[in-house]
Order: C-alpha cells, then sequence, then structure tokens
C-alpha cells in the first residue's frame, strides 16, 4: 500500500497563526486553486480509497481536488489541538508564553499551554494507518489531511523523533508519498507502544 498524503491548501486564517483543530477556516481562492491543481495530479493515480480528516479546509481541499469523490472521514486525523496558541503567531508565541517558546526551540515540538499532547497526536495518526494497513487495499490511499498529521506519520515512519519530525516540509495542497513498508509498519506500532 502506498498512502499519499495531501495538505490542505491554504485557508481563510491570517498568514502564519496557529490554526490547529479548535477553529475551523475555509480555504481562500488560492487554497481553492491549490486543490483543484493537487487534483490534476490525483487523476494520473488509480485510488482504492480516500481518506479525509472531518476539518472543513480538508473537506474543501478533498471536494476541489476529486469533486463527485465521497471521502471516508476519520476524526484521527485532524490536527493537532494548539490549546492557548490557537490563532497565534510565533512571535506572539514568544510573548504571551515564553516559556513554551524557549521550548520549542529547544526540544522541538512541545504541548501546547491547554492543548494536546503531540504524542497524542502521533498515537492517533499511527493508529489510523495501521487500521488503514489492515483493510489491505490493493491500490494507492490518499489521506487529505494537515500538516501535523503528515509530520506524525512520515516522521514515525522514518524512524524520527518529535524534534526532527517537526522540520518535515509540508506544503498546502502538496503530495508527500510514504510507502507502508515493513519498517513504517512496524514504527507506527512502536508509537502506540512506546510514545
Amino acid at each position: 500500500m502506498r498512502l499519499l498524503f495531501l495538505r490542505h491548501g491554504r485557508t481563510t486564517a491570517p498568514p502564519s497563526t496557529f490554526v490547529g483543530s479548535r477553529i475551523d477556516p475555509g480555504l481562500d481562492a488560492h487554497g481553492r486553486e491549490q486543490a483543484t491543481a493537487a487534483g490534476r495530479i490525483l487523476q494520473q493515480r488509480p485510488l482504492a480509497v480516500v481518506i479525509c480528516s472531518p476539518l472543513r479546509r480538508a473537506r474543501e481541499t478533498a471536494a476541489h481536488a476529486l469533486p463527485g469523490i465521497t471521502p471516508r472521514f476519520d476524526a484521527r486525523l485532524q490536527e493537532l489541538d494548539w490549546g492557548d496558541i490557537t490563532g497565534l503567531t510565533w512571535t506572539e508565541v514568544e510573548q504571551r508564553h515564553p516559556a513554551v517558546a524557549a521550548d520549542w526551540i529547544r526540544a522541538g515540538w512541545p504541548q501546547p499551554p491547554n492543548g494536546e499532547d503531540p504524542r497524542s497526536l502521533w498515537r492517533r495518526v499511527a493508529a489510523a494507518l495501521l487500521d488503514l494497513h489492515a483493510e489491505n487495499h490493493a491500490g494507492d490511499v490518499l489521506v487529505v489531511c494537515h500538516g501535523g498529521v503528515i509530520r506524525a506519520a512520515l516522521g514515525a515512519a522514518r524512524g524520527l523523533g518529535l524534534s526532527d519530525a517537526w522540520r518535515v516540509h509540508t506544503p498546502h495542497a502538496r503530495l508527500r508519498v510514504q510507502h507502508a513498508t515493513p519498517l513504517a509498519i512496524a514504527r507506527w506500532r512502536a508509537v502506540l507502544e512506546v510514545l
């Protein structure tokens, strides 16, 4: 099985803010164009199934990329809950939550105040991917989701830690590919046991 991760297109949220799962903006005009462009690439690939985060920006991306296709929704694929830093820019995080900013620089991907522990994100993403693998799909599986979800999936599959996985590049409406190799599957299982 080959997993094709498609991050949602650009949203109406202010640039460079932590959106997360507490607020759910839709796509802006450019984000809709990005999703449509991703759809042109996806038309070249036979998809076994399309799985989507239930958040609006992912649903809209799937609808623009693959009109006429009804995805399955999985709440485990929604973005991290950024807690008190939801809607803030990095500069605002540094000003209002300096300890969180310092921890982020030192260790990478800390738990946001009153938010979700990133290890919880990794566990739920790993569980969702293992369930997909157990379904034994004989083709590409498209996962329409969020940057944090993609970082968790690829980071775990590639043996990265939280701090290194945070640096995985996840541009809006771009595809990232991960094969469900025996090693990737073993690493997703390890996430459930270790994290």
